[in-house]
């Protein structure tokens, strides 16, 4: 496991009376984006993972509990997805062939697969200017990537504010570049008494 970026804890608890658990993945996750379902247990508790690697992404977890079951992780440019569960714990047969659909094209590099720069560079800023950057998003997938929005998040939008691309297609192995605007802003608090 070690070798995959992920480790084992112990078995989760989760439905030990009845069987009865629900899975859900995680936000803007190539294969778990959107799923949430009712499972049912088939003889086994689920193990608990825990993420260790760089390149290794939890995409399955308990409702509530945030308890990861699966994860999906690149060595040695290899994509790799490992199931803590049987998949046949998810009873509802097109959710089930459709997260194991999903999990395939990942590994198999067919879907959209998103890489951007996690760092973007400003030219230097006075207090009170402003200045642009470009960040260029790859699909090094095969598929198309739609992106809905582009939005920068809450406790830096006085800051920073996506100025082109909010919304649009990146075809497979295609990039899109977006301007995205940095406000240096000076605040002064008076007090007055």
């Amino acid at each position: 496991l070690n070798t995959l970026g992920m480790d084992y804890i112990k078995p989760c608890f989760k439905g030990y009376g009845d069987g009865k658990i629900t899975l859900e993945g995680y936000e803007d996750d190539p294969i778990t984006n959107g799923f949430s379902e009712a499972c049912q247990l088939i003889g086994f508790l689920t193990p608990a993972f825990k993420v260790t690697g760089e390149n290794t992404f939890p995409i399955l977890k308990h409702k509530y509990t945030d308890t990861v079951v699966a994860v999906r992780s690149i060595v040695n440019d290899s994509r790799i997805v490992v199931f803590g569960i049987t998949p046949y714990v998810i009873t509802n047969t097109s959710s089930r062939d459709n997260l194991i659909s999903k999990a395939i094209d990942w590994v198999m590099g067919i879907g959209p697969n998103i890489e951007c720069a996690s760092i973007v560079d400003f030219d230097d800023t006075k207090v009170g200017e402003t200045s642009t950057t470009t960040l260029t998003i790859n699909n090094t997938g095969k598929s198309d990537l739609e992106v809905t929005d582009v939005e920068v998040q809450y406790d830096f939008s006085h800051i920073f504010k996506v100025i082109s691309g909010k919304s649009f297609t990146i075809p497979g192995g295609g990039s899109q570049d977006i301007e995205i605007e940095f406000n240096l802003l000076m605040q002064l608090i008076i007090q007055v008494g």
